[in-house]
């Protein structure tokens, strides 16, 4: 057990100094296994026969079916669509560019996957509207940046599937048991925004106002993101396919509604599906050393050791819940999901199921870690997304602007907490 825990902390000090979250694992485990085994021919084998077993599961095309569908998303247009429809919605009131953008990110998070591609696809439609109307870059960064991480909790959502994979649980539930928590959390920020501009009006401009007829023009524009939307998530709603043949129906769709919309070329599907492959690529490589890690930590015993040191300790269950949120807030300051999940779920995961947890929703509050992680200084990732897009904009400016939503993921937290229906209802209504 002495080993185990040396090599978990040599993982956890070589992802603190920036190394890749994946091949550090997968060199920590083959390491590991040796020096415990000290056999390297039948270490070898045992990590070969491994990798075959989990990469050949049918869960895996999910992988890069949602990530192509974000990819594809962005290049129709559809962010852009879903933006002018509530901006015409909601831009005359007071805060109403704010809530068309929360809004807008989570509708588009229906059709993405990927909090990055939300993230970059709102902020390149969002920001020049926002700055027109007179906003401050803080707030329009910091609303753009907190409702992008709406992505990784409304399917389609890859964070998800990958949990599904890690954990061995349904990810038809996972993906379910987003919609409910992922709408709750859409209307949690809009109620922020609302009684900020609320409190401090002189901060949320008015936007322009648009007949009834302009609104209904920008709902017909609207109608294939619809379509869409009822095709992927419907469809698994009504069991009427799997989470797999969804992306690949989405996808299907969206390069229809790509070439009649004239904006996707050859050019732009080669580009889509390369960066669809080093993505896939990548979450690949931390499952696989997520997934090593976790057998040698078992075959190690420091798993079965935490376990029981943690169900010793006699813990009640909000107390323990709350030591989980403070450790996952504190992590995800220094470490991106995918580094939180492939490090900590193969020791925490037989910890919740040992307290008595429904694994399909600790994977919805895990992820709602993940979203505040996603936002946190001083590596949340969707910063580091709008100063891409946006460069004249200061980190420091993006980081105060997330600040003032955050409360609203903590509340989410709360309600999963005290109502787990919340996240269970609609998958054990589908699926039993």
């Amino acid at each position: 057990m002495l080993l185990s825990l040396v090599i978990f902390c040599l993982v956890i000090l070589a992802l603190l100094t920036g190394a890749p979250v994946g091949t550090a694992m997968i060199a920590a485990a083959l390491l590991g296994l040796w020096l415990e085994t000290g056999n390297f021919t039948g270490t070898s084998l045992l990590i070969t026969n491994s990798l075959y077993d989990f990469t050949s599961s049918y869960a895996f095309i999910t992988i890069p079916m949602f990530i192509l569908l974000g990819e594809l998303a962005a290049k129709t247009g559809i962010s852009a669509d879903l933006f002018e429809l509530f901006s015409r919605l909601f831009g005359r009131r007071r805060g109403g560019m704010a809530l068309a953008v929360n809004f807008s990110c989570a509708g588009f998070s229906a059709v993405t996957g990927s909090t990055t591609s939300a993230t970059m696809a709102m902020c390149k439609v969002a920001l020049p509207e926002m700055r027109r109307f007179g906003y401050k870059d803080e707030l329009s960064s910091g609303i753009v940046a907190s409702a992008g991480t709406l992505a990784a909790l409304i399917p389609p959502s890859v964070i998800l599937v990958v949990f599904g994979i890690l954990t061995n649980q349904s990810i038809g539930r996972l993906l379910l048991a987003g919609i409910m928590p992922g709408i709750i959390l859409a209307l949690l920020y809009g109620l922020r925004i609302y009684i900020r501009a609320l409190l401090q009006p002189h901060v949320f401009p008015v936007g322009d106002l648009y007949t009834t007829r302009e609104k209904l023009e920008s709902a017909w524009k609207a109608i294939p993101f619809l379509l869409i939307v009822m095709a992927i998530v419907g469809g698994m709603l009504s069991g009427f396919w799997t989470p797999s043949e969804g992306g690949a129906v989405g996808v299907a769709m969206m390069v229809a509604l790509g070439a009649w919309r004239r904006k996707l070329t050859l050019r732009d599907l080669y580009t889509v599906m390369y960066d669809t492959l080093i993505s896939t690529a990548s979450i690949f490589t931390v499952i696989i050393g997520s997934i090593l890690l976790a057998k040698f930590l078992a075959f190690g015993g420091l798993t079965s050791a935490i376990v029981q040191g943690v169900t010793s300790m006699e813990l009640s269950q909000l107390t323990f819940f709350i030591c989980l949120v403070i450790m996952y807030l504190v992590m995800g300051m220094f470490i991106e999901g995918a580094g939180m999940m492939a490090l900590t779920l193969p020791v925490v995961m037989p910890v919740v199921i040992a307290m008595g947890w429904d694994p399909i929703w600790f994977g919805i509050v895990f992820v709602v870690l993940c979203e505040i992680a996603l936002v946190t200084p001083p590596v949340g990732l969707n910063l580091y997304v709008i100063r891409s897009v946006a460069p004249d904009i200061p980190i420091e400016t993006v980081i105060k602007g997330v600040l003032f939503l955050i409360p609203a993921d903590i509340v989410m937290l709360a309600l999963l907490y005290y109502w787990p229906q919340i996240a269970l209802w609609i998958p054990r209504m589908v699926m039993g």
